[in-house]
């Protein structure tokens, strides 16, 4: 059953995280793994691209939530370690791993695919800023042409986006939903994204 949006495997994924100091980031990265499901993409065997994943928090709960039975890229632009335990479940356990330290302004999809053809879905908990945009122009439209790919998207700091840049998602929510979308709209839409509206 869908506890505050949870995901139904929260009791199995996070069990006695209910009121603890973690518990918050364990209740949304549970309702970000609801919403996987719920549109199609927390399936094994996908390739999951954690951007910005600090010490990938959110992948080692996908890696739990699928049993892991899926493989998961790690990108940021800083050498963080997480805890022992997820770091090892995530490298060792899964059907495939990769870190990978770069910024995204530099790093292209060849840096990011460790399955030729595969599933693809990027995630991420918090990227700031106009980060969404910038990953989108560099690494998913082109992998677009060769991989069925996804994108699932937490941002924050939306205070900090341009003009320039909400034009330029527009376009982009154009291409994506199939039919125009105003600058107007855009900022209506990133109004409404924060995780208030999920927690």
């Amino acid at each position: 059953a869908v506890v505050d949006g949870r995901h139904a495997s929260f009791s199995r994924v996070c069990p006695g995280q209910e009121a603890s100091k973690k518990g918050r980031h364990a209740r949304q990265q549970s309702v970000f793994a609801r919403v996987l499901e719920e549109h199609g993409m927390l399936e094994p065997g996908v390739t999951f691209i954690e951007v910005g994943s600090g010490t990938a928090g959110l992948s080692y709960h996908l890696c739990e939530v699928l049993e892991a039975q899926a493989s998961f890229v790690l990108l940021d632009k800083i050498d963080h370690r997480s805890r022992a335990k997820s770091d090892y479940r995530i490298k060792h356990e899964c059907q495939g791993y990769r870190r990978v330290k770069a910024d995204i302004a530099e790093v292209t999809m060849a840096d990011l695919v460790i399955h030729p053809g595969g599933e693809l879905c990027a995630v991420a908990k918090h990227l700031c800023g106009g980060a969404v945009e910038l990953f989108l122009r560099r690494c998913l439209w082109p992998a677009v042409e060769t991989h069925p790919a996804a994108l699932c998207v937490a941002t924050c700091c939306h205070y900090l986006l341009e003009g320039e840049i909400v034009g330029e998602y527009a376009e982009l929510a154009s291409r994506c939903f199939g039919m125009p979308w105003t600058p107007a709209e855009v900022a209506q839409l990133i109004a409404v994204s924060q995780w208030a509206t999920l927690d």
